[in-house]
This record gives structure tokens, sequence and C-alpha cells, in this order.
């Protein structure tokens, strides 16, 4: 009988000791995997601090997620996520097809810097339109060439108390700190059963940049900003900057329609 609970013991321990060793192993992988694949897709640094995972209920968080911005860029990041809860289906980690029930993160951070001002209405002028079509053309050539096995369907994200800020690239740190509020978005890969990760960050950067962009339209400050740096320039940049402000408010509001397009028809394809 001794002898029997001695065995039992150890097997617990084991048991025990498997499951950590699982545990810590399975958030390393999920961090290496956002640090090493991440940068492919973005074309900049993806960092993250730590990732935990508890597999029997399918739960877990990643903590400090940084997406740097390009080379050319001053400010720290674009994107910053300082804790992302997940829930996800544990049957499927393993699976060609990762099934996530919601992603949920409180107070993420989205920034927008403009290498010109005066430009502002060219999305390829901010680090957001340079990342958005670098992942883009990933998204393109994974779905030409089906490089990427393992798919992924997202239920459900969640974005509490998102903020927004802007830069205008003459300096490092943002001008105006914009609260968009919460925001969600559903049925990634579901319509279609599975997306690409590609695929799936395209979409999500989507909805984050056309969110952000609905709310600097109209934003007086921002175009106050603008005028100020045209004024400087003095001459003709000075002259101009009241028609210039009121072709960037316009262009604007033709990106957002057409990034609200083109979310609809990407919603309707999942």
């Amino acid at each position: 009988m001794k002898k029997l609970k001695l065995i039992l013991a150890t097997l617990v321990i084991l048991a025990i000791g498997a499951f950590i060793v699982l545990w810590l192993i399975t958030g390393s992988m999920v961090k290496n995997a956002i640090e090493s694949k991440g940068p492919v897709i973005t074309g900049t640094p993806v960092t993250v601090e730590s990732v935990s995972m508890f597999l029997p209920g399918g739960s877990g968080s990643i903590s400090e997620l940084v997406v740097s911005n390009p080379d050319d860029f001053k400010t720290a990041y674009a994107f910053h996520f300082g804790k992302i809860a997940i829930n996800l289906d544990p049957a499927s980690i393993f699976a060609e097809k990762v099934v996530i029930n919601e992603l949920t993160t409180i107070s993420p951070d989205i920034m927008i810097e403009v290498k010109d001002l005066k430009l502002l209405a060219e999305e390829a002028r901010t680090n957001l339109g340079r990342i958005y079509d670098h992942i883009e053309a990933r998204s393109d050539e994974a779905r030409k060439t089906g490089k990427g096995k393992r798919k992924v369907v997202i239920k459900k994200i969640t974005l509490l108390d998102c903020r927004v800020h802007l830069a205008s690239g003459r300096s490092n740190e943002p001008f105006k700190t914009l609260y968009i509020g919460d925001l969600e978005i559903t049925g990634i890969g579901e319509k279609k059963g599975a997306v690409m990760a590609t695929e799936a960050v395209r979409q999500i950067c989507k909805s984050l940049m056309g969110a952000a962009m609905e709310k600097v339209i109209g934003e007086q400050s921002v175009l106050s900003k603008v005028k100020e740096e045209a004024t400087d320039l003095g001459g003709k940049a000075k002259k101009e900057a009241g028609e210039a402000i009121d072709y960037i408010k316009e262009v604007w509001r033709k990106s957002v329609e057409r990034h609200r397009a083109e979310q609809e028809e990407g919603t309707d394809e999942q």
C-alpha cells in the first residue's frame, strides 16, 4: 500500500512537472513565433515582453506587444498593446487551423506619424500606410504561393479605450492624442473556414487604420497644426494653406470611405 502511494505521488509530481514544462514551452513558442514571423509580415521589428498560456482552459496573455516603425520614422512605435488576453480552443493550438475565440486588450496605442504634415493626405507618407502596404503585399504573396499551411480563425477582437497619437515627423513625440473609444472586430476567417495569418493581420490593421483616420477627420487642432507648419514656410505655402487644409479634409474623408468599403467587402469574403 505504501509502495502504491509512493508510485501515485511520483506520477502526480511527474504530471505536474510535465504540465509546467509544456506551459513554459508553449508560451515561449508563441513569443518566438510573434517575434520571428511578425517582422516578415509588417516589415518592421515586432517585440513581446512575455507570453503565458494555460492550455487546459485555452487562456493566456501577451504582455507588451510592440510593432515598431519603419526606419525613417522618428516615433517609438506604430502599435503598442500593453496586455492582450487570449481565449482560444486548446485543441487547435498545435493544429493547422488555430481557432481564437476572443482577443481583448485595454488602452491600445496607435501612432500616426507623417513625414510631412502638408502631405498628410497621402497614406504612403504615414508610418501606418507604409506598414499596411507591406502587410498587404505579404498577404497577396502568401495567397498566390500558398505559403504558410497554418491558418487562423479569430471570432472576436475587443479593443477597449483605444487611443491614437499624432506626430508630425519633426519630433519623436506626438503633438496630439485623440480617444477613439472601444472597437470590436469580428468574424475574421469564419466564412472562409480560416485565413492565413498574413490576411488576418491585414484585416486587423485595416480596421485599426480606418478607425484612427475616421477620428482624425475634422479634428480642428490637427488642421491648425497643418496650417501652422505651412505658414512657417511662408510665401506660396502660406497663401495656399487654407486650400491645402480643405484638400486634406476631403482626401481623408474619401480615404475613410474607401477603407469602410474595403472592410465591408473583406467581411463578406471572410
